[in-house]
């Protein structure tokens, strides 16, 4: 759009007359001119066969493309104002809006089906509210992933199994990585150079830097953030690292203001001047639509309603902590801009196997028992690891050692319920259904639906420093790290070459696994999904197998193949 044009439109996005009712800031998404030839560029720019590969998009090629027109932004602004804005204004991204509406209006705009009851124009996707609640007091680790001891899988020893070596650096200026989270999501850099200095690793502490708001020591976010940070910079050293933390609300700790906060934070990033080559998400909770099929089964057996059991698991530990479909589909939708952008972005995939997203429901309470009966039957994919425009990452253990890995028994799986299975994991997955035996039945999860792992790394005895204590650690949320990690060195090497970064890594990953089986991955057949990190388990699971399955995906890394696939074009 024209600056001209811009100048026109700012008087339709102007207050209206002053309102003594209190007011609050909602974000209006708006659709994009075509999110279909959004996606369809998106696989051009991601295939090396494409003359398009890795001509990735500009801040303002990005918005270009989705801009809707001066004629629709003006619609939707009408429309706020109508129901009684006191601003409008456009986004930097171009296709959302930020309204400052009364406190009875915002009510209104965030209730179940409101573009539809309250007649808004096409272009509205939908409306999301904002965190707004300080930060308060400590919270304490909850996740029964640290013990006393450290750990085997220090970032040496990880090294030697993948095949990086140990004194391997990033040296191009442009190679950047960041890990991202909420709440209390921090870190200490004495804690990193602690632990640098007991494992004999030489990097360079200077290259680390925490952005966004300040996180809180004694948290579990801030033990999530300090191991991020440990894993990802361990294994890529010398990289730019970013520990950013966009917003460090009380609610998006654990419940649902995590879900508002992240799709801000990727509305955010996507369409910021500069974006990191690599992101890494270990913070993430049952999808949406798993949460809500969970409730509907509990309602439906007469003993509790479905309010009741949403009100229940929202404000269970990061087990539901997203609000709508719409918030999580349009969250994908930032990771796919992101992926346009040119950065490849990794999520764990969470620790409680395909049922739970890392611990069973209370034992002792009837809706505790009643969501736990529903949980062990289904497969309950977690987000965002099952968006498509992320690349999912389970776990393995090194319980034959580091050179004959096996799937964590806790490894995070599934089949997404909202999302369609991609074309270019279609064959692995058709495959996989097809040979192996003993799966659950087909009523119990997706079969066409986007699946995952697409890959895994060690979740168990990984070590690190924490408020000064040497623990270990483990989950996928140390998995996530570590692959992002070797990306990183890769894209160094590509950056060094001339080349681009990779960006959304999917489709590439899933041809070389078809073109150069066992070469690129280190294939694991032992395994299942039935049990959770804390050891409770369902009696059914998704079991490993030859090739891709939905436990540890196509495998753990194997850098010379990598290196060797991913490395020239």
């Amino acid at each position: 759009m024209m600056l001209v044009a811009l100048v026109a439109l700012l008087p339709l996005l102007a207050a209206a007359a002053p309102s003594r009712e209190p007011t609050e800031t909602v974000l209006v998404a708006l659709h994009p001119p075509s999110e279909t030839a959004l996606v369809e560029l998106l696989y051009d720019i991601s295939d090396p066969d494409s003359a398009n590969y890795g001509k990735h998009l500009s801040q303002a090629e990005l918005r270009e493309r989705v801009l809707p027109s001066e004629d629709n932004v003006r619609a939707a602004s009408t429309w706020l104002r109508e129901l009684g804005a006191v601003s409008v204004t456009q986004r930097t991204s171009g296709d959302y809006l930020d309204a400052v509406v009364p406190t009875g209006v915002r009510e209104k705009l965030l209730a179940r089906d409101a573009v539809t009851a309250l007649a808004a124009p096409s272009v509205v996707y939908a409306v999301f509210g904002a965190t707004n609640q300080p930060l308060i007091g400590n919270e304490p680790p909850h996740r029964n992933r640290t013990q006393s001891v450290l750990g085997q899988g220090d970032p040496n020893t990880q090294k030697k199994a993948y095949g990086v070596p140990t004194d391997l650096k990033c040296t191009n200026a442009n190679t950047t990585q960041m890990v991202w989270g909420t709440g209390t999501y921090g870190y200490l850099p004495s804690d990193l150079k602690s632990f640098w200095s007991d494992f004999g690793i030489d990097g360079d502490l200077s290259k680390i830097h925490a952005a966004g708001d300040e996180g809180e020591p004694g948290g579990d976010n801030f033990g999530e953030a300090s191991l991020d940070v440990t894993c990802i910079s361990s294994m890529a050293l010398d990289a730019t690292t970013i520990v950013y933390n966009s917003d460090n609300a009380s609610d998006t700790e654990w419940s649902r203001g995590f879900g508002t906060a992240q799709l801000a934070f990727a509305e955010k990033l996507s369409s910021s001047p500069t974006v990191p080559t690599v992101l890494s998400l270990s913070l993430g909770s049952l999808s949406w639509a798993s949460c809500d099929l969970m409730c509907q089964k509990v309602a439906a057996e007469g003993h509790h309603t479905y309010d009741e059991c949403s009100n229940y698991t929202s404000k269970q530990r990061q087990v539901c902590m997203y609000n709508s479909a719409e918030e999580v589909n349009r969250t994908s939708y930032e990771y796919m801009k992101l992926g346009l952008r040119g950065v490849s972005i990794f999520a764990a995939t969470g620790d409680g196997g395909s049922h739970f997203s890392f611990q069973p429901f209370d034992r002792i309470s009837p809706i505790g028992r009643a969501l736990n009966d529903v949980a062990c039957v289904y497969t309950l994919p977690t987000f965002p690891a099952a968006s498509p425009y992320v690349t999912g990452v389970g776990g393995t253990q090194w319980t034959r050692g580091p050179d004959a890995p096996v799937a964590w028994h806790a490894s995070g799986s599934g089949f997404a319920w909202e999302f369609e299975q991609p074309a270019f994991q279609a064959s692995a997955v058709d495959n996989y259904l097809s040979t192996t035996p003993n799966l659950p039945g087909n009523s119990t999860f997706n079969t066409k639906g986007r699946a995952y792992p697409d890959v895994a790394a060690l979740a168990e005895g990984v070590p690190m420093v924490v408020d000064g204590h040497e623990i270990s650690a483990g989950g996928t949320s140390a998995a996530a790290p570590e692959f992002a990690g070797v990306i990183t060195l890769i894209n160094d090497h590509r950056l060094n070459a001339g080349k681009p970064p990779l960006g959304w890594l999917n489709p590439r990953i899933y041809k070389i696994a078809q073109e150069h089986p066992n070469e690129a991955f280190y294939d694991m057949t032992t395994g299942t999904s039935a049990c959770t990190s804390s050891g409770f388990c369902c009696k059914t699971g998704l079991p490993a197998a030859k090739g891709w399955d939905p436990t540890t995906g196509l495998g753990s890394p194997k850098f010379a193949g990598l290196l060797e696939y991913l490395g020239s074009d």
